[in-house]
């Protein structure tokens, strides 16, 4: 049973969530993905690149390693947008 000033029953009181190091570790691992033409869309690459807590190094988090083909995409999608 959580006791009643547990820090994890402050996450999930997000009234009383505080953004710390501490929550990060109860949270699942941020993986983000690249925003490409109005949606998010994985990168043609597997590799990733860390997100650190600045205040204690931890890693909490992922983005996409892009290459050539994300950004060839995400240009594509720009020159269209703007063609309207």
């Amino acid at each position: 049973m959580l006791k009643k000033n547990s820090l994890y029953s402050n996450v999930l009181n997000f009234k009383n969530f505080k953004h710390n190091s501490l929550n990060f570790r109860l949270l699942e691992m941020l993986v983000l993905q690249n925003f490409i033409n109005g949606e998010f869309v994985p990168s043609s690459s597997t590799g990733t690149v860390p997100i650190y807590e600045p205040a204690t190094g931890a890693v909490y988090g992922s983005l996409p390693d892009s290459n050539k083909q994300d950004v060839d995409k995400a240009v594509d999608a720009a020159v269209a947008a703007f063609k309207m």
